[in-house]
Formats: structure tokens, sequence, C-alpha cells
């Protein structure tokens, strides 16, 4: 059984607060435990998660485990806590990090259900077990999050230059191309600060690759958004290069978008390019010379 979310797809960071160091949650006694790491499950929270709609993306991260890193937030559009009375603290720290990436909060579970006034910052309050105030929580936030996101391609192509882009809009996504990178070692120390809100281009003309040679070698420290730009068939009519997008596709692996940039026509490529596994396209040409539609776009956004 799951929600039903009718505005689009969402990624939801989960977040499970760590409990406050007592007598009863038994913390001393793990190192005996072999393994133990708290004090019990996170399970109201995984079955909120479990029942969200089937195409939202979730990302799921228990404090006393690991905490939530500045790059889970920003892949986040929403995020969902829960907690008892022990945790109020921590809860309360994750909204204040979550707000600070501007994302709306979330927040369920025994403690808010007995005391919603102990928790005034937060975005939306479920009261409650699961049913059709859970229903009614993913309907709003299906609606309510914004649903454009910002790519912003200013040849930025050094830590100090992404940080600056990202200060005045922080839920954009800027793009950096292999173009004008000077060595894989820019893009480790742009992804080392913002992962989460870049996207990597890798620009191809021909059969040559521009940017340094050595990034084609390390996908490793590739973000999890790459572009594959085929600058030839830019406004051209030659369809997008479905052999070098597998070929970039196998390279990145699983956990990464590949967006298909250079020679989308019609429809029909957007079609082929989503039967492939590509994630997106720049279709910009396609749309100034009338071959895509409004309502070209409304399949697209559903394939």
């Amino acid at each position: 059984m799951r929600g039903i979310g009718q505005h689009g797809v969402r990624r939801i960071l989960c977040v499970f607060p760590r409990y406050t160091s007592s007598f009863g949650t038994f913390e001393h006694a793990y190192p005996l435990t072999g393994g133990v790491q708290a004090f019990m499950p996170p399970q109201g929270l995984l079955l909120i998660a479990a029942y969200l709609p089937a195409d939202w993306k979730v990302r799921f991260i228990d404090e006393n485990i690991r905490f939530a890193t500045d790059e889970d937030f920003e892949w986040a559009e929403a995020v969902f806590v829960s907690g008892m009375h022990i945790q109020r603290q921590q809860m309360n720290d994750i909204c204040r990090r979550a707000h600070a990436f501007n994302l709306s909060v979330a927040l369920g579970g025994p403690s808010v259900s007995a005391c919603p006034d102990y928790y005034p910052s937060f975005d939306y309050l479920h009261v409650g077990e699961l049913g059709d105030a859970t229903d009614e929580l993913i309907e709003r936030l299906a609606r309510d999050l914004p649903e454009v996101e910002l790519w912003i391609d200013h040849g930025a192509n050094r830590a100090e230059a992404v940080a600056a882009m990202l200060a005045r809009h922080p839920r954009a996504v800027v793009v950096v191309g292999s173009e004008t990178l000077g060595e894989v070692r820019a893009l480790a120390d742009i992804a080392r600060a913002r992962a989460g809100r870049i996207a990597l281009s890798l620009d191809f003309k021909g059969d040559a690759f521009l940017g340094p040679a050595a990034l084609l070698d390390r996908p490793d420290a590739w973000p999890s958004r790459i572009i594959v730009m085929t600058l030839a068939a830019v406004g051209s009519d030659a369809g997008p290069d479905l052999a070098r997008l597998a070929q970039m596709r196998n390279l990145a692996g699983p956990s990464r978008e590949i967006y298909a940039a250079g020679g989308v026509r019609h429809l029909a490529d957007c079609r082929a390019l989503a039967a492939a596994g590509v994630s997106g396209a720049l279709v910009a040409s396609a749309l100034h010379a009338g071959k895509l539609k409004a309502d070209d776009l409304g399949e697209i956004a559903g394939l």
C-alpha cells in the first residue's frame, strides 16, 4: 500500500534523530553487544518512507549511525523527521539545518502527536497514525514544492565561483563544463564542497573529448548528475548520440543520472532517450524551432 502524489516526483530525505544520552537508552552497553549502535530501529519513519509514492526518491538517514550531511540536504526537496520526547532537541536541530537549505520539513511521531506546541518551527506537523493525514501531507508536498529546478551554466570552474553562485541561488544546480576544467583536482575541490548541487558536463567535439583526459578515467570523481554534450550536434538535425550516451552511462554507473545535450530534434528522440535510460535532455533548439510543443513537454515529463 502506498500514497499517491498527483503533482510530480519528489526527493524526500528522511532523518531519524540521535537519542539523547541517558541511562534509559543503554548506550554505555553498546560496546558489549557486538555492533549495536542505537536504542531501537526507526520503525515509524521507515513505515512512512515505504508508504510514499513509488516514483518518489527517498534517502534515509539514522543519525544514531551517521549524521545527515550538506550533500544530503542539497539533494532533497523536503525532509521528514520523527521521534520521541527524548529526541526533542535533536528534532528541532534537524529542522534548523534543513531550513538553512530552504527545505520544507515535516514532523510526525509520538512526541509531536502528544505535544505539537513543542515544535513551532516545522512546516508540517503530522499528528496521529498513518492514514488520511498522511495522504493529505503527501498531496500537499506534491502540490506545494516548486516544480522547477534552475540549472546555471556560467563557466564556473573553481570551488569559490560555484560557492558564490549557490550563495545567490541556493536551490540551483551549477553546471561545470569539462572544457573549462584545468584538472581533475579542480572538480574534486568543487564536489567536496557542493556535490549535491553541481552537474558535470562532459564536452565532446567529434571524437575529441574537451577537458582533462584523466577525467574520463575517474568516474569516481564525477557528481551524481552528468551531461553528455555533443557540441557538433547542437542546433543540428542529427539526433542524439545514443552510442556515446550509452558509453558514458556505463562509465557513470547506475547511481548517476545522465542527461543528453546536442541533436535532440523531437518527441521521438526524447522517447528513445528515455528507453535508453537517459534521465533528461537539453532541448532548447527543438523548442525554438517549434518541433517540440506544449503537449510534447507534458508527455516528456511523464517519461
